[in-house]
């Protein structure tokens, strides 16, 4: 059975610009209330992590204050998000009003040992300590890194993911996003590897996070959607890539991703041209390695008009 709605997640302002020369505040206001009229049911807003290791973030506090005031200006439903490594960050991102929070765990022990120097069991323990001593009105969602491979060459345990996702769900976890971090997967591959959790696992509780590193991410995240994956994480200008893994590119675009699915009919909830509105002012303003057809095709039809 195919659905007639899927949630899309927009996730340019903290993975789609984590690695960028800093961005002035105005301007990343300025592009997330273009976000907020396109009408992305989700927003990633920021990360609350040490701002030495992510300089992008250091106005996490500020930016997060003014979204929150926009939103209410804009009487707009848009539910944000942010990034937090542990309960210090946790904690930080609540004061600052954020009510639903990323925690990150790496299903390869390599990626997870150079990310936070941990073993993966390390940081399920870690994650079970944070879970027991939240706020019961925040809500936690679950990223596991590099589900559909490792760029390490270690093996990932397929079998080791599902027990992690079981364990999340029973903690506490609201939605457990898959990663394909490195962007190794092929559609073949992601099949399985979904056909294998959905044994086991709610998909209604699973979001796919895909990068686009070998051109595949929009054919991954149609196989995913096909195997019953209805939640996607994507950037704007497809602009994104992991510090810790060499080589990583960005997220796949979200003009890609949204227009696949509004010409198929399944509802997105996204409003086509103001998101190319958003796309186009956001590669005007900001500087980055951009990655999208969509917006390709808009900035030529911007100079031909």
């Amino acid at each position: 059975m195919i659905p007639r709605k899927v949630t899309v997640r927009e996730t340019s302002p903290r993975d789609g610009w984590q690695n960028l020369s800093f961005i002035e505040t105005d301007v990343k206001e300025a592009v997330i209330g273009k976000i907020i009229d396109m009408g992305a049911p989700e927003i990633e807003l920021t990360s609350f992590v040490n701002p030495k290791a992510v300089p992008q973030i250091q106005d996490a506090n500020e930016l997060t204050r003014r979204v929150l005031e926009m939103k209410a200006e804009k009487k707009s439903d848009v539910k944000l998000t942010a990034l937090v490594p542990n309960k210090k960050g946790a904690d930080n991102a609540y004061a600052a009003g954020i009510r639903t929070i990323d925690l990150v765990v790496s299903v390869s022990e390599l990626h997870n040992k150079r990310n936070v120097n941990k073993t993966v069991d390390e940081s399920v323990a870690s994650l079970r300590e944070i879970m027991a001593d939240l706020p019961e009105d925040l809500e936690v969602r679950l990223a596991l890194a590099c589900v559909f491979g490792s760029p390490f060459g270690d093996e990932i345990d397929v079998d080791k993911v599902v027990r992690i996702i079981d364990e999340a769900v029973k903690m506490g976890v609201n939605i457990v996003g898959l990663a394909d971090s490195a962007g190794l997967s092929t559609p073949d591959h992601t099949s399985r590897i979904i056909r294998r959790i959905r044994e086991h696992a709610d998909l209604d509780k699973v979001a796919a996070h895909i990068h686009d590193t070998r051109g595949l991410g929009i054919a991954n995240a149609y196989a995913a959607f096909q195997e019953g994956v209805y939640r996607f994480d994507s950037a704007l200008g497809g602009l994104g890539g992991c510090p810790f893994i060499p080589g990583a590119a960005g997220n796949i675009s979200t003009e890609d991703l949204v227009t696949m699915f509004n010409r198929m009919n399944i509802v997105t909830g996204i409003d086509s041209e103001k998101m190319y509105e958003a796309s186009l002012y956001l590669s005007k303003h900001v500087n980055g390695k951009y990655n999208s057809k969509m917006l390709d095709i808009n900035r030529l039809k911007e100079v031909t008009e």
